[in-house]
């Protein structure tokens, strides 16, 4: 999936890890450690938005959790570059720019990775409105204290009121997981860790740092044996220290070693304090790196840009524009269809420098085909807009 795959750069990247834990684990180690001293994390009050999986679109039964305390992640250059990785990920992945100013971001919670995005702070609702029209969005209804904005083509929802801005990508239905969401916060639905023990008890350990990352099933690089992470992480001075949890099926099951053996690859310094121990099923790792040294992995911003897709059923072709949103590099941005990593024979650079509002390509697709946006800076890449060409049984 590409949530895997954009884990494992992100991952690399940050050398996070993977983190899975129990309730009452993290004060527990916290208080044998010798090397990491990790700071409070506070409640995990970003709960109350996330819906229990059956409220949500479609038959998962089981979604990732992230959150991100974005306020964190500005100040000096350092701290700013320090976080580049966290905001791609958290909060410019699975929604469109519609006009928010991101010094006014406070929080980021996410429902899956792009099933629902939860920006909170203190927006100007004008402002989000004019941005949601000039991204391809109209209002169609209001739920609560919020305006509702939908688009298609792609199929995107957005519901808006002053302290929250929600998106949607959800590829089921995105107006019914807003709904779900906001439902959730009013408490009119049942939330994640009020159905499910495991949720209940990963986020308590992890709380609410800097940022936050739950993944069930164990994730793509999971250790044998483990069910269930969670990876949390904490800008604290100069500094950001990471704590992450290992669950395994049983205590037999368990294994210190090869604990430390993933801990310690990628970007992790095997010289830097690390504590590891075991207590029941559950592995806890803590470790700490310099924000220069995160600043000095020099990520780029990926780009925030809002996709028209308009197919021609007749000639076959596919016009992809530019609506609205940042600039980007043309020879940064790759056009693939079918199969992953498959690019096509047409591309933005072609034609462009800089794609900005208003550019366009044309490429020739068959009906029922999965077509995807690539932008790719150094060693980090993401995907930043894609659309399903309709066949014509569909």
């Amino acid at each position: 999936m590409a949530l895997h795959n954009t884990r494992r750069r992100f991952l690399g990247g940050l050398a996070a890890g993977t983190l899975v834990g129990t309730a009452g684990c993290l004060r527990q180690t916290q208080e044998r450690l010798t090397s990491v001293d990790a700071p409070d994390a506070g409640p995990p009050t970003y709960r109350r938005w996330l819906p229990a999986p059956e409220a949500l679109p479609g038959d998962d039964d089981e979604y990732g959790v992230h959150y991100l305390r974005m306020s964190d992640v500005r100040g000096d250059e350092t701290t700013v570059q320090a976080g580049v990785s966290l905001r791609n990920l958290h909060a410019r992945t699975g929604r469109d720019p519609v006009g928010i100013d991101a010094g006014a971001i406070e929080e980021v919670v996410k429902v899956g990775l792009v099933r629902a995005t939860v920006l909170i702070g203190a927006f100007d609702t004008e402002s989000v409105a004019e941005g949601a029209v000039e991204a391809g969005y109209e209002p169609t209804t209001t739920d609560g204290e919020f305006t509702i904005y939908e688009r298609s083509n792609p199929d995107r929802a957005i519901a808006v009121a002053e302290e929250t801005v929600v998106h949607s990508h959800d590829r089921e239905d995105p107006r019914a997981a807003l709904g779900a969401v906001l439902d959730a916060r009013r408490g009119e639905a049942d939330r994640y860790h009020e159905v499910d023990s495991t949720i209940e008890n990963l986020t308590a350990a992890a709380g609410a740092p800097t940022f936050v990352w739950l993944l069930t099933g164990g994730g793509p690089e999971s250790i044998d044996g483990v069910t269930d992470t969670v990876s949390a992480m904490q800008f604290d001075g100069d500094r950001a220290v990471y704590a992450i949890y290992y669950l395994f099926e049983s205590e037999d099951a368990v294994s210190t070693d090869a604990v430390r053996e993933q801990a310690t690859q990628g970007a992790l310094p095997r010289t830097a304090p690390l504590d590891i121990e075991a207590d029941g099923r559950t592995v806890t790792v803590e470790y700490a790196r310099s924000l220069a040294d995160l600043a000095d992995e020099g990520y780029a911003l990926r780009p925030l840009i809002a996709w028209d897709f308009s197919y021609d059923a007749e000639t076959g072709d596919l016009t992809i524009t530019h609506r609205a949103g940042d600039e980007a590099d043309a020879e940064a941005l790759t056009v693939e269809a079918g199969a992953p990593d498959v690019s096509l024979e047409a591309q933005f650079a072609d034609e462009h420098d800089v794609v900005g509002p208003g550019d366009s390509i044309t490429i020739s697709v068959e009906p029922g085909t999965n077509v995807r946006i690539r932008w790719q800076r150094g060693d980090y890449g993401s995907q930043v807009g894609r659309y399903r060409v309709e066949s014509s049984e569909e």
